[in-house]
């Protein structure tokens, strides 16, 4: 599978969900479609990672030439999101929880994380592998349980 056809529709659902309200077909849809690319993707590579170095785009260790400039990369990095990480078991209700996370960051830069989010985000922590992962490599962290611990941390140190 060509990596970046998972990238592009996350980009282009989380385009859609700012023109469409929660349960909107259309971005069922696209929603739908991302999260179809995810498992494709998880078939080819069980724990796919990604990472948003100002213009460049890595997956696992190889760069993604053809995602040069991407534009989400820079978003995402200004979002505080540099490195994304995919476990198999992620389902779609995970998948929109990231989604919704990611979109919140987008149309409100800098906003706090919502503390019952934070805590039920912990408790998965503590309970299971979380299917996703939001890192900052700004507070590097050897130990995955305790990067987990950080995901929505923003990267200025005001979480």
């Amino acid at each position: 599978m060509d990596v970046s056809r998972f990238l592009h529709s996350f980009a282009q659902t989380l385009s859609t969900m700012n023109l469409y309200k929660q349960g909107h077909p259309a971005r069922e849809r696209v929603i739908d479609r991302s999260y179809a690319l995810l498992l494709d993707l998880l078939k080819e590579d069980p724990h796919p990672d990604f990472s948003f170095l100002g213009e460049e785009v890595v997956y696992g260790k190889t760069s993604l030439r053809e995602m040069r400039d991407w534009e989400w990369s820079r978003r995402l990095n200004a979002m505080g999101i540099q490195r994304l990480e995919f476990d198999p078991e992620v389902s779609r209700d995970e998948f929109i929880e990231f989604l919704e996370e990611v979109y919140r960051r987008a149309v409100t830069p800098g906003a706090p994380i919502p503390a019952p989010l934070v805590i039920s985000i912990l408790a998965l922590v503590q309970v299971s592998q979380p299917p996703i992962r939001i890192l900052n490599p700004t507070n590097p962290n050897p130990n995955p349980g305790d990067a987990r611990m950080t995901q929505f941390e923003d990267p200025k140190g005001a979480s």
